[in-house]
């Protein structure tokens, strides 16, 4: 078959995918009732935001209710403005995001120094404490993601961490104040301050974009496109600002006083949230969804080690072979509803396909370590005003804040011109991403070399402007399209755990610049030109995984989510017990726990 035969419209593709699964999948005593299956069979009856996928994948037709060029050339320069249909209170999430980020930033930037010059820590202590920082920072999503899924929702978890956020920044400008922790200066202050921001931004990274999608209607797929990019923007201003001034404030009176400023602004980042309660859009917590997925998994590999015990055991006829089944999360529909397996499969193929991005966040975030360090050893001399290196970061929020808009209101507005000739789905978008990040890095190894070479002070810093462009175009293409795809492709009850994946990937690359800086290797000429180089290989090596994983990735059609949340708001939520299992689980492995009678509270209709 052709490749051109593989991009029909998304309604027959995802027909022919449900079709071959049906066909495969063993019925289950726990199907969802004829309800249900009539919601699913009209789902797969709408279009979705893509007109092809990545590599072979199951395309998604494009939205369009205009036809020809004109049409299409007409719904651009309409899309230009579809960030005035954004629902009013959108923007007191976008603000308050802004806010905080001004925060997490402002802090940020002026750490490396803070470490370095105030603590006395050499460079590469310095950067193992940085990176161990965003690490935990982005670890601890996965806990707000179980917060607000399982137990308090969206607006409650967000409130807890934001005040907890609030205390942190505050310890960490009141015990920079000189002479309060000793002579010389004691690093326990920064310790406990590091841990309690990392806690608490953590908790609020995969709840509020989630929260901010939610005021939308899935069926509007552009306008919640327009929404991730304009919520990437407003980072990028807090970025920006906290960029720019806190270095001036640690210059003009301290450290204190620069960690003064992201305290205050966190502390107005948490009125302008609250403040939004009555008209926020909330979908209230069911069930923990990371237990209950934990649940499915660890009973499917349960089953599934004892599935390949039998089969070898059938071998010599000692006792008959399993059933196959197309997916080893189908052994737990003996148990839990399908619904709730159907979406954690969904939500494994999402996170299989997004794993290579933890390469890129181990490139991305040495901006704020070792593009630091780079320019403490260039002329930093700007028409008689000397800038100081934790300053120069602001290149990269800057071009963040220029290519934001022009990518969403130019870029990809005119690639939908060309649909029927290309389609740049995200995953596809994601993939170039790849490719210009691992230029950014090729011209910071040219730049290190070049510093190398002439010695300190004889190269200007703008020589690392290109750097700094490519891998902002790098986050816009990868960062900010992995976050909506996250969010997009979830199940409607697991958006806020993708999200916590997706930040979890930042945790991961993070993990590997802490081991390559970790690495006993002794000084050498040009060590950190290779060590970029090395990074940009890394990336590269990446895409080629990315790439393959793309091939195969089927998208989702998203468009009935609306009337799936409001459909399990209006349910009464009971549990359900398991029948006995099957002969299958009986027999000699009945003490493995697979026959054990559960209870699962997810998605019952009160019809049952």
């Amino acid at each position: 078959m052709t490749r051109k035969s593989r991009t029909p419209s998304f309604q027959q593709s995802a027909r022919e995918d449900n079709a071959e699964k049906q066909s495969l999948t063993p019925k289950s005593p726990t199907e969802q009732n004829t309800k249900t299956s009539a919601n699913f069979q009209s789902m797969l009856n709408t279009n979705d935001t893509y007109a092809a996928s990545t590599f072979e994948e199951s395309p998604i037709k494009a939205k369009n209710n205009t036809s020809g060029f004109t049409g299409k050339l007409t719904s651009v320069v309409s899309s230009f403005f579809s960030f005035l249909q954004f629902p009013k209170v959108v923007w007191l999430i976008l603000l308050s995001e802004g806010s905080e980020r001004l925060a997490f930033y402002g802090f940020k930037t002026v750490l490396p120094l803070f470490l370095k010059d105030y603590l006395n820590w050499d460079e590469d202590g310095a950067t193992v404490i940085i990176h161990s920082f965003i690490f935990f920072a982005y670890l601890t999503p996965l806990l707000g993601s179980v917060m607000a899924d399982g137990f308090f929702g969206k607006f409650t978890t967000i409130l807890i961490m934001a005040i907890l956020y609030c205390i942190g920044q505050v310890l960490v400008a009141v015990t920079a104040i000189p002479g309060l922790t000793g002579h010389p200066p004691r690093s326990w202050g920064i310790i406990i301050g590091l841990f309690i921001i990392g806690l608490a931004s953590g908790g609020i990274k995969p709840n509020v974009s989630s929260m901010g999608g939610e005021q939308f209607s899935s069926r509007d797929p552009v306008l919640i496109t327009s929404f991730f990019s304009f919520f990437y923007l407003t980072i990028n201003l807090g970025s920006t600002f906290s960029t720019i001034v806190t270095p001036i404030l640690r210059t003009e009176f301290g450290y204190a006083i620069a960690f003064a400023l992201p305290a205050v602004a966190m502390i107005l980042s948490t009125i302008v949230f609250a403040v939004g309660r009555p008209w926020y859009k909330i979908v209230k917590p069911k069930e923990n969804i990371v237990i209950s997925s934990a649940k499915v998994a660890v009973y499917s590999l349960i089953c599934t080690a004892r599935d390949w015990v039998k089969r070898f055991l059938s071998i010599f006829r000692i006792t008959s072979a399993p059933v196959r089944v197309t997916h080893f999360l189908d052994r737990a529909k003996k148990r839990y509803p399908e619904r709730l397996v159907e979406d954690i499969k969904i939500c494994l193929r999402i996170i299989i396909v997004l794993m290579p991005i933890c390469a890129f966040f181990a490139l991305f975030d040495q901006h704020a370590s070792r593009f630091v360090f780079q320019a403490t050893h260039m002329n930093r001399n700007f028409f008689g005003v000397n800038l100081d290196a934790d300053q120069i970061q602001v290149i990269n929020p800057f071009m963040i804040i220029l290519l934001v808009p022009f990518f969403d209101r130019l870029v990809y507005p005119a690639c939908r011109l060309f649909d029927r000739v290309f389609v740049l789905t995200p995953l596809r978008r994601m993939a170039v991403g790849f490719v210009i990040t691992a230029l950014s890095f090729v011209l910071s190894a040219f730049v290190d070399f070049l510093v190398e070479h002439f010695g300190p002070g004889k190269i200007h810093v703008i020589a690392q402007l290109p750097q700094y462009i490519t891998l902002g175009m790098g986050e816009i293409l990868v960062s900010v399209t992995a976050l909506e795809f996250a969010y997009q492709q979830a199940p409607p009850r697991m958006k806020s755990l993708m999200s916590a994946f997706y930040l979890l990937t930042v945790s991961a690359g993070n993990v590997i610049v802490l081991i390559v800086a970790a690495l006993p290797i002794p000084a050498f000429p040009y060590k950190q030109t290779v060590e970029f180089l090395v990074f940009a290989g890394l990336i590269m090596c990446a895409l080629g995984i990315f790439l393959i994983l793309a091939w195969f990735y089927k998208y989702r059609d998203t468009t009935q989510d609306d009337d799936q949340v409001a459909s399990d708001q209006n349910v009464k939520t009971i549990p359900v017990i398991s029948s006995a299992v099957d002969d299958e689980l009986d027999g000699d492995f009945s003490g493995d726990g697979c026959d054990a009678k559960v209870s699962s509270m997810y998605d019952v209709e009160s019809a049952m």
